[in-house]
């Protein structure tokens, strides 16, 4: 048995035709970079509109960024972004929380995170 601690988390994923949308994105801080981390399981419905995915993350530091908007297209995309900082358990802090019309704004956005997080050890 590894001593190596990981720390599983499940989130819910949902993108509906509506514009409804519920996702996660993970990502490693890596030598000042940040590096996309795949789920290690995603299920979906039949549709692929509705599901989940789960993360198994050894210790290091991670930006977890979720996106959420209700069905209506019309509405913003609320965006929260926390770190994520394992050891022998799992510390977040919330980073940033936006509301923006358009994923293009995405970017900008996690590269203004990423400041945040490397600033706060």
């Amino acid at each position: 048995m590894s001593n190596q601690y990981t720390y599983e988390f499940q989130t819910y994923f949902r993108r509906t035709g509506y514009g409804g949308r519920d996702e996660a994105y993970v990502y490693r801080i890596q030598d000042n970079e940040l590096v996309e981390v795949k789920p290690a399981l995603s299920r979906r419905s039949r549709t692929g509109r509705h599901g989940f995915d789960v993360w198994r993350l050894p210790a290091g530091t991670y930006i977890v960024i979720y996106i959420s908007r209700s069905n209506n297209p019309n509405a913003p995309y609320e965006v929260l972004i926390k770190k994520l900082h394992i050891t022998d358990k799992p510390e977040w802090t919330d980073l940033l929380k936006e509301e923006i019309m358009n994923l293009n704004e995405l970017p900008q956005i996690i590269e203004k995170a990423k400041e945040l997080a490397m600033r706060h050890g």
